[in-house]
């Protein structure tokens, strides 16, 4: 299954393609652009698809080189026939396009279905998808009911690495499992901003220190 990273429905027609534009924060992955037609709209069709990310640049880069673009492409087509009394049924509307870009940093990205001689396809909206996550733990029995648990769930440091339990090795799920919702995102009343780290300056003197 797939969540909605981000939906346009502001489609502009250049030249033979139609686009449509994401700026994507960082960060956030894209897994797969899925296109959603115009009700009423019944016509057949195969069209190539050309998803381009263009990530933002880094100003601590030391080459200082501008990033290269990321170019995914794919197709979509609808196929309503009747051959031989037999008939015939077939769509495709997303492309699998698992974007690197955007992971680190935000991005531009740019959806193009290219027209060639036919008319533009009625894209009602598009959509950038990707893949759900699901994070499985276990609730106190206190939370069961429906009230407050207790339970937070703290993000936001990008300079710590990623925790090792060993209740991951143990964990079992359970196999009717209850989904939670999380409340209001609230900034942590009990985060206090790390000290500065040192850093040598070229005389071998922490940059903190001065001499007189």
């Amino acid at each position: 299954m797939y969540t909605t990273v981000a939906e346009t429905a502001s489609i502009a027609t250049k030249g033979r393609e139609s686009v449509a534009t994401f700026a994507v924060p960082a960060r956030v992955p894209v897994e797969r652009v899925s296109f959603v037609l115009a009700p009423g709209f019944t016509g057949n069709f195969s069209r190539e698809v050309k998803v381009s990310a263009l990530a933002e640049p880094d100003k601590s880069d030391d080459d200082g080189r501008a990033p290269l673009p990321e170019v995914v492409r794919g197709s979509i087509l609808r196929v309503r026939a009747s051959e031989a009394g037999r008939e015939i049924r077939t769509e495709q509307l997303g492309v699998p396009a698992i974007l690197g870009a955007n992971l680190q940093r935000a991005a531009k990205v740019e959806v193009a279905i290219e027209n060639g001689d036919d008319q533009p396809l009625p894209i009602a909206s598009v959509r950038l998808e990707m893949r759900q996550r699901k994070i499985c733990f276990e609730a106190p029995v206190s939370g069961a009911s429906g009230g407050d648990s207790g339970l937070a769930l703290f993000y936001g440091d990008s300079r710590l690495d990623a925790p090792e339990y060993d209740y991951a090795g143990l964990f079992v799920a359970s196999s009717n499992p209850l989904a939670a919702e999380l409340g209001p995102e609230r900034l942590n009343a009990n985060y206090r901003a790390p000290a500065a780290e040192l850093r040598p300056s070229p005389s071998g003197i922490p940059s903190c220190c001065g001499l007189r």
